[in-house]
């Protein structure tokens, strides 16, 4: 089945910010999103979101230490067969996001659904 994948403004902002300072960002979120387009869940769940809510992690080329000091995609997923893409960091500016970013994040999210 295929996904569709959205993005938040804030998470375009965000991608567009570090595309400006790290020449991967955008590759990294094709490959991503392109992954989640076919029906994968790339990343972990994060707890507490009821296993809809995920953090995938990205090689950042243009920073030594692979995946550990590279990109960090958070995205949730509404069943049947919606994504989200709700936010994106680089490891090495932000060192996590909170549970009340994301909760914040997903009510953006649940206002874009309902067509408010």
């Amino acid at each position: 089945m295929r996904i569709s994948v959205h993005s938040l403004q804030r998470y375009k902002r965000q991608l567009k910010r570090l595309e400006k300072k790290y020449r991967t960002a955008l590759e990294q979120s094709y490959l991503l999103t392109e992954d989640i387009k076919r029906g994968e869940k790339p990343g972990d769940a994060i707890p507490g979101f009821d296993g809809t809510v995920y953090k995938a992690r990205r090689n950042n080329r243009a920073v030594p230490g692979g995946e550990r000091k590279g990109y960090r995609f958070i995205y949730c997923i509404h069943p049947p067969d919606q994504a989200t893409m709700i936010s994106v960091y680089a490891k090495t500016e932000q060192e996590n996001i909170s549970d009340g970013e994301i909760a914040e994040l997903l009510r953006d999210v649940e206002r874009r659904l309902s067509g408010n």
